[in-house]
């Protein structure tokens, strides 16, 4: 498996076919991790938050 940027996926197939002996298939899953980007800072921000209000409530006694 190979993971390459959208911008440079032509240039890199076109790179390869050119040194490979014998190409016999190529295929593209199509993947965009901008989400998973957004959904891990999600997760951290929510993190943080958990433990700030865990850290107020242990300064309260409670």
């Amino acid at each position: 498996m190979l993971r390459v940027p959208a911008e440079r996926y032509d240039a890199v197939v076109a790179e390869l076919r050119g040194i490979a002996k014998e190409v016999r298939s190529i295929s593209m899953q199509p993947r965009d991790a901008t989400t998973e980007v957004a959904d891990v800072e999600a997760t951290i921000r929510n993190l943080r938050a958990i433990r700030l209000y865990g850290q107020r409530q242990r300064r309260r006694g409670r």
